[in-house]
């Protein structure tokens, strides 16, 4: 396969499979709007693009491509895919189709570019992972986490500077002042 063709499929592929994904990819649009918590992912894939603009010479000139490895990752993704419009909704729904997303884009370029070219943009491939939102169980524990070391900080803090307060686990009563570490 030339390169060109190659280049044209690899274009031809992520257009399908941007149309494939659509309704999911609205959902995080969506999601990125109503949700203050996931306002950073539309960023992700600008900033992968830079990195492959970046890189362009060197990937678009590639000589090699893997087609077993890369459908094995385009089948991956699709079953992920398949599963997460059979078994979750709201948030974990976009949060597995997503995934479904990075892993179908990953296929397309291991099936394009073969691994070794994959290696040189490795940062931009795998940085797309940050725009999976964290399902809502696995959000909520980790803001629950920073709530108590913040709230740990802030009474360290409190004791050196001797300043009189009553905890009661995130709650900090003062002589004239309630605090509340919020998420």
């Amino acid at each position: 396969m030339t390169k060109m063709m190659r280049n044209g499929l690899l274009l031809f592929l992520l257009l399908v499979t941007i149309a494939a994904f659509w309704e999911s990819l609205s959902s995080l649009y969506r999601l990125t709007q109503e949700q203050s918590h996931y306002s950073h992912l539309l960023l992700v894939p600008l900033v992968s693009l830079y990195v492959f603009y970046l890189n362009r010479k060197v990937i678009l000139s590639s000589g090699e491509w893997s087609p077993l490895p890369g459908l094995l990752l385009v089948a991956g993704g699709a079953i992920g895919y398949w599963e997460a419009s059979r078994t979750t909704n709201g948030v974990d729904y976009v949060s597995v189709a997503t995934l479904a997303f990075v892993i179908v884009i990953w296929g397309i370029f291991v099936l394009c570019y073969g691994p070794a070219t994959c290696r040189t943009f490795s940062f931009g491939l795998l940085f797309l992972l940050c725009m999976v939102p964290f399902p809502v169980a696995l959000l909520h524990s980790i803001i629950v986490v920073l709530q108590h070391g913040a709230a740990e900080l802030t009474d360290a803090g409190f004791s050196l500077l001797g300043v009189p307060v009553i905890r009661n686990d995130i709650v900090f009563a003062l002589p004239n002042i309630t605090i509340r570490v919020d998420e």
